[in-house]
């Protein structure tokens, strides 16, 4: 099992204790205790022949362990335990290791919790590109930070050079192309493919949920914003959501199991989804909301089914663009807004494109990209500080 930083130790009370119970491990730490079935624990052995010594992949299938498997020894070696199986096997599991995956206590690998927000954070989350592309570790382990906690970051002095979205985005992953391309210029244009290629007002949405899966960040860069209006706008869809749960349960519930068909059709390219507005994971907490009300279609459900999904979805759309609940701002030439598409639902104000340039590049990353960044920064912060 891989090992687990002194910080985690210290969250933990000496009083560990181990015991056979059922052919698992009763496991203590102070007052609290639980039992460990013992195929979880033969599956976290990191002994030779057991897992492939550079990926840690298991090197045998779930066939090679018997189902009747058994803890038949067990003892305290150090910081770790000692245990043997009844076919033969046997395992030393770091106990720090064993607590963060029982849960009580938190790697520090794993990224912080969303703090949900009603008016613009404060303080505001900001970043620099000079600190990122000269590697500050700290630095960008805070930006990655905000998108976590806050949902989204601001990275100031970005290069007034197109493409510079593109060198931007590896700093939190990898570039994911879809229908309009890795990088994508929102500019107003004649005969626009999407309402963000006009000069309209857009009402806070966020961006394709016809796609499967939804894109993860957004990245939006300004080389140029000289024409009146065109402000950004954010605001928090978790937190919408969440006040939507306590203000109408019912309603939320609906807007969490009706599978909406979102569509995108241009007559050259086709896309649906069908998916509910709000979904949640297995814990109940709320993981992504979808909501672009110019191009979803409910279903034909019954007639108390749809009072209550149009209703949560009129008091979402309140809720949503009240300004009461919307952080409003100007991206100024070299400032690139960072935020996450499942949580941050964003908008603009209508601009005059007769009388200024405004140009945006943007680009869409995974979220996967930001949890391997967030591990690797702070490994390597972690040797910093040993060196």
């Amino acid at each position: 099992m891989e090992s687990v930083p002194k910080d985690v130790t210290d969250q933990l009370s000496a009083n560990i204790g181990v015991r056979i119970v059922d052919a698992g491990l009763e496991f203590r730490d102070g007052e609290r205790s639980t039992v460990l079935h013992p195929l979880w624990l033969r599956e976290r052995s990191r002994e030779a022949g057991d897992v492939d010594a550079r990926t840690s992949q298991r090197l045998y299938p779930p066939q090679a362990i018997d189902l009747a498997l058994a803890v038949v020894s067990v003892h305290l070696e150090g910081d770790a335990l000692a245990i043997g199986f009844s076919d033969g096997s046997a395992s030393n599991l770091s106990v720090n290791a064993l607590c963060v995956d029982v849960g009580w206590a938190t790697h520090v690998e794993k990224p912080p919790s969303p703090r949900l927000w009603d008016e613009t954070p404060n303080p505001w989350p900001t970043s620099h590109w000079d600190s990122l592309a000269t590697g500050n570790t700290a630095a960008h382990l805070d930006a990655i930070r905000a998108i976590f906690e806050q949902g989204f970051v601001v990275v100031r002095g970005v290069p007034c050079v197109e493409g510079s979205v593109d060198a931007a985005a590896a700093f939190f992953g990898r570039i994911s192309p879809t229908t309009f391309g890795g990088v994508f210029d929102v500019v107003s244009e004649p005969n626009a493919v999407d309402l963000a290629y006009t000069s309209v007002a857009l009402a806070a949405h966020s961006d394709m949920p016809y796609r499967r899966p939804v894109p993860g960040l957004q990245l939006l860069h300004a080389l140029a914003n000289e024409s009146p209006g065109g402000d950004s706008t954010l605001v928090d869809g978790f937190a919408a959501a969440a006040a939507l749960r306590l203000a109408d349960p019912v309603g939320f519930e609906t807007l969490c199991t009706l599978g909406i068909d979102f569509r995108y059709d241009i007559g050259t390219d086709a896309m649906t989804n069908t998916v509910p507005i709000i979904e949640c994971d297995f814990r109940g907490e709320i993981r992504c909301v979808r909501f672009s009300p110019r191009i979803d279609y409910a279903p034909n459900a019954s007639r108390s089914t749809l009072d209550h999904y149009y209703r949560a979805r009129r008091w979402l759309a309140d809720r949503l663009n009240d300004p009461m609940h919307i952080a409003t701002f100007r991206l100024m030439a070299g400032d690139m807004m960072v935020f996450d598409n499942h949580r941050i639902l964003h908008g603009r104000t209508a601009f005059d494109s007769t009388r200024g340039v405004r140009h945006l590049q943007g680009c869409y990353v995974d979220h996967d990209g930001i949890h391997t960044q967030w591990q690797l920064l702070n490994r390597r912060l972690n040797v910093d500080e040993t060196l």
